[in-house]
C-alpha cells in the first residue's frame, strides 16, 4: 500500500498591514493632516485656501466674479459666518465666524466645491482645483484680530498687486455686499482694543 498523501503546505501572499513607504503619498507643499484642535465661538478663524498650478488667476474680473457668487451662497451657511476675505492671485484669505471645527469644516468643504465647480466651468476643464485643505488659525485676543485684520486687508499690497492705500477692489473692504457683519465681540470693537494697546505699548 502505497504510502498516505501528506496535505501540502501552502504559503499565501499578503498584502496590506504597514509597510515603509505604504500609503498616500503627500506632496512637500501640503499641509499635514494633523486633527485639528477645537474652536471656540467667540474666535474668529483666520482661513485661507489655495489652487493649484495652473489655475487661472483669482484677480481677473471674470475669475473674480465668480468667486464672489461662491462667497455670496456661503456666507451665512452651516454655522459659518464669512466676514471679511481678500482674493490674491493663487490664494484667497478669509476671516469668518463658525459654531465650532465641524461647522467651519463643512461651510468650507461646501466654499471650495462651489469654487472649483465654477473656476473649471470657467476654464473649460475637470479635476482639482484647491491644492490641499485649508489652513485655519483661530484668533483669540485683540491684538490678533487687529493684526489678522491688517494683514487680510492689506495682503495685495504685501504681494505687490497694487501700490494703492485705497481699498482692495478683490476684498470685502471693497465689496461688503459678499460679506456678513460680524457677531463676535472681537471683530465687532475688540480688535480695536488690540490697537490701543498696541499703541500705548509704542509710547
Amino acid at each position: 500500500m502505497k504510502g498516505k498523501n501528506r496535505q501540502q503546505s501552502f504559503q499565501y501572499k499578503t498584502w496590506g498591514g504597514k509597510r515603509k513607504g505604504s500609503g498616500r503619498k503627500r506632496h512637500t507643499d501640503e499641509l499635514a493632516h494633523r486633527q485639528r484642535p477645537a474652536l471656540n465661538s467667540n474666535h474668529p478663524v483666520h482661513v485661507t485656501i489655495r489652487v493649484k498650478p495652473g489655475t487661472v488667476s483669482l484677480r481677473r474680473s471674470r475669475t473674480y466674479k465668480v468667486l464672489r457668487q461662491a462667497f455670496r451662497t456661503a456666507r451665512r451657511r452651516l454655522g459659518m459666518r464669512l466676514c471679511h476675505f481678500a482674493v490674491l492671485g493663487n490664494h484667497v484669505h478669509f476671516i469668518v465666524e463658525a459654531s465650532d471645527k465641524v461647522a467651519l469644516r463643512r461651510a468650507m468643504t461646501g466654499v471650495n466645491v462651489r469654487i472649483a465647480r465654477s473656476l473649471n466651468r470657467l476654464m473649460n476643464r475637470r479635476g482639482r482645483v484647491i491644492s490641499d485643505r485649508y489652513h485655519a488659525r483661530a484668533l483669540t485676543t485683540p491684538t490678533e484680530v487687529r493684526n489678522a485684520l491688517g494683514y487680510v486687508m492689506n495682503n495685495a499690497r504685501h504681494h505687490e498687486y497694487t501700490a494703492s492705500a485705497l481699498p482692495d477692489v478683490y476684498s470685502s473692504w471693497a465689496d461688503m455686499d459678499a460679506v456678513v457683519p460680524p457677531e463676535t465681540w472681537l471683530l465687532l470693537e475688540g480688535w480695536g482694543r488690540g490697537r490701543r494697546r498696541s499703541r500705548r505699548a509704542n509710547e
